[in-house]
């Protein structure tokens, strides 16, 4: 089969890339039959029972590093530990007896992606792995939006999906293998690790967050369990009162067209830009999301990817400030020959606050006025919260 083109946020998924947006908060539950078990945070990638690309060993919730340029502790490397973020407990895939028809699948992961929160003064995110679990089955070919590393801003966005021709993973495994390390000055304390906006696409491109979802901790210069002696890291103040909310789609580029050869991807072509702003009269986050409507449609005859909503990710913007974000899908058809001469319709929205992505995660929620509602019940001018553009153009040699 021809896996769906992704990406939640952090982020992926129909649906997510990953920059993922607000899934759920830490510790909450789905309630529904779609999700994952679990997604955590291991803190001993390396214990004795270790974590695979296909199944989990025993899990630790708290690991110590101490900050003074020598391995010591429970680090794996100077100043530095070595933690897995897991999912456990993907529904099994299932074709339903249709191995050419993406649109009855069911169970399985293409994508997947979340938040990791941590405490910018102290910590980064060093390094990430994510040949793990998404990439286990032959012909797995994973694509990568997560945030770039070293990571220092206290919110490492990650998002990978696989494009490859191969039948999706389900069951348990490690998604990202991550490196954490203190930063010069660290403050000894009790840190917490968290993640937000968590979520997986199954085969079908059905974006799910997690039944549950399970945080730990990181000890600077102190054992695990005791009481936290380092400061709080100070909050920025609330917007005035006379705030007002709102955010933009500035402009939307993408190749012109594409040249493709039956299940061979087209990357030669220009990258597709999305230019976003706040346009609040205060910082505000805005969520970037953009949405590949296949040609001919949702039905999608050719089997064309991407087919989906990508989140890009949150930004945390100042007034008036802009962010340009740049992607390079492989765009790809099972059979291009019968879309010739046929667009991919692609839309961009912003989203002000960045709490509505569930209501715009899938294609038919991004194109049929659900999303459009959902991004204006706090956007002050909503007639800018989005543009469409007919691009690029299917071609065959």
């Amino acid at each position: 089969m021809v896996r769906l083109m992704v990406l939640v946020a952090s982020a992926a998924l129909s649906a997510v890339v990953l920059a993922p947006v607000a899934w759920m908060e830490s510790g909450a539950r789905a309630g529904h039959a779609g999700g994952m078990d679990a997604m955590a945070i291991d803190m001993d990638a390396a214990n004795a029972t270790a974590n695979v690309a296909t199944s989990l060993g025993s899990s630790e919730t708290c690991r110590q590093i101490n900050e003074n340029d020598t391995q010591d502790a429970d680090e794996t490397s100077i100043d530095t530990l070595t933690i897995d973020v897991t999912a456990s407990g993907i529904p099994a895939y299932s074709d339903n007896g249709t191995p050419g028809n993406l649109l009855d699948d069911s169970g399985g992961i293409v994508s997947y992606g979340y938040i990791l929160n941590y405490p910018p003064a102290n910590l980064l995110i060093a390094t990430q792995d994510a040949n793990f679990l998404l990439a286990a089955n032959t012909g797995s070919s994973l694509f990568s939006a997560s945030d770039g590393k070293p990571d220092g801003d206290g919110a490492f966005n990650s998002a990978s999906l696989d494009t490859g021709v191969t039948v999706p993973e389900d069951g348990s495994g490690v998604l990202d293998r991550l490196t954490v390390s203190t930063k010069s000055g660290a403050v000894a304390g009790m840190y917490a690790l968290t993640l937000t906006s968590n979520a997986h696409l199954d085969g079908r491109g059905t974006a799910y967050a997690p039944d549950a979802t399970l945080g730990a901790s990181v000890a600077v210069n102190q054992a695990c369990g005791a009481p936290t002696t380092g400061t709080a890291t100070p909050q920025a103040p609330p917007p005035p009162a006379t705030a007002f909310h709102d955010s933009a789609i500035k402009r939307l580029g993408s190749p012109q067209s594409v040249r493709l050869i039956p299940g061979i991807p087209d990357t030669q072509g220009p990258l597709t830009v999305v230019v976003a702003n706040n346009q609040s009269d205060h910082a505000d986050d805005v969520g970037v999301y953009l949405a590949f409507l296949p040609p001919a449609g949702a039905g999608n005859p050719a089997t064309c990817a991407p087919a989906l909503v990508l989140n890009l990710g949150v930004f945390d913007l100042l007034p008036k400030q802009k962010i340009t974000v740049r992607v390079d899908p492989p765009w790809q058809c099972a059979t291009p020959s019968a879309v010739t001469g046929l667009t991919w319709t692609l839309k961009a929205l912003a989203d002000i606050h960045a709490d509505d992505f569930t209501s715009c995660a899938t294609l038919s929620a991004a194109f049929n006025g659900s999303c459009t509602a959902a991004l204006a019940d706090d956007d002050l001018d909503d007639f800018d919260n989005a543009k469409t553009r007919s691009r690029p153009i299917v071609t065959i040699p």
